[in-house]
């Protein structure tokens, strides 16, 4: 039986120590690629990319599988420069939908 996943919650650091995020993220992606992998089977369709947005400050970092963005962070910097990564995970574009009969 396949577990629902717990996103993590969001973190906000001082700026100096953003590096000690890095491997909450990498784990972030491998939990979410290893769900995906146990709940609709193995695929070559996987990868990560990042890109500034914004400011150079701000970037988002996101899991495409499938040509699907499935799981994402989100880096910005506060407005006491201080860093906040905020987590998302949206599988709900993978379900096989039928389309409603009028």
């Amino acid at each position: 039986m396949v577990q629902k996943l717990k996103t993590p919650e969001r973190i906000r650091i001082l700026l100096e120590y953003t590096g000690e995020v890095q491997p909450k993220i990498d784990d972030f992606f491998m939990e979410t690629k290893n769900y995906l992998e146990s709940k609709y089977g193995k695929s070559q369709c996987f990868e990560i990319r990042s890109d500034n947005f914004e400011e150079l400050d701000n970037r988002l970092t996101y899991l495409i599988y499938n040509d699907k963005i499935v799981a994402g962070v989100v880096e910005r910097r506060t407005e006491f420069n201080n860093a906040e990564f905020s987590f998302f995970r949206d599988f709900s574009n993978l379900e096989n939908k039928l389309p409603k009969l009028q």
